[in-house]
């Protein structure tokens, strides 16, 4: 960085300020911290003693051990009470638990609403992102196999390959696109695509049957049933 810049620090137990003056310029920030008491550190024999609250996740540490958490692995967050002291759970996927305990109680519970409120915010705005893809994801499959068509296994192939690779690139974890309505339906649909694509396939024609005999009631037989099931639609070759 160009320009004269110089830092100061200064420490409360609950928060750090960080002052920047670069180029007569002053900016300010302000890093929410949880520190644990020092009997609490003591008492709780725990890898992780403090926490500081990142743009887009969480850092854990301890005299000899971190562990950084973004919010895109997080999926819950548990703030609770002890017999003396607070407790924080960062809960992550694959029944991961990463705990925070012996700080004081009043301080860590502003701590997660501040926190918590940031972590809101900040998954707000991804299911944004995330309702796009899944979206579009809805879109390139019906692209593929098209509504108005009898819908073959080869014209199916790929589409969960195709889906598997647009959830890992998503900025939430698939865990907590329920939570969003944004996200639900959509996000719904690929699931049926993904858990049994032949219930899709047929469900698909079992739609584009109906729809057929609808349209085109005078050229069929009354009484005359077709499924999807029967692997041929209804005016199909």
């Amino acid at each position: 960085m160009g320009g004269n810049c110089n830092v100061f620090l200064g420490w409360s137990t609950f928060s750090l300020t960080v002052t920047l003056i670069r180029n007569n310029f002053v900016w300010i920030y302000r890093v929410m911290e949880l520190k644990a008491t020092t009997l609490g550190k003591r008492l709780a024999q725990h890898p992780y003693d403090r926490a500081v609250i990142l743009n887009a996740g969480i850092k854990v540490s301890g005299d000899r051990h971190e562990y950084l958490i973004p919010f895109n692995q997080l999926l819950a967050i548990h703030c609770k009470r002890g017999l003396v002291w607070g407790e924080l759970e960062f809960v992550l996927p694959d029944e991961k638990v990463v705990r925070l305990h012996g700080t004081e109680w009043g301080e860590t519970q502003r701590f997660y609403h501040h926190l918590d409120a940031h972590w809101q915010r900040w998954s707000g705005e991804m299911s944004e992102i995330a309702s796009g893809v899944l979206r579009q994801q809805l879109d390139l499959i019906a692209t593929r196999t098209g509504e108005n068509k009898w819908l073959t296994r080869e014209q199916t192939s790929g589409v969960q390959q195709q889906i598997r690779q647009a959830m890992s690139a998503l900025p939430l974890p698939v865990n907590r696109l329920e939570e969003f309505d944004n996200c639900r339906e959509a996000w719904r649909k690929c699931q049926a695509w993904l858990k049994d694509i032949e219930s899709a396939r047929l469900q698909h024609n079992q739609a584009y049957t109906e729809a057929m005999l609808t349209e085109y009631a005078d050229f069929f037989p009354p009484g005359r049933v077709f499924t999807a099931e029967s692997g041929a639609g209804p005016g199909s070759r």
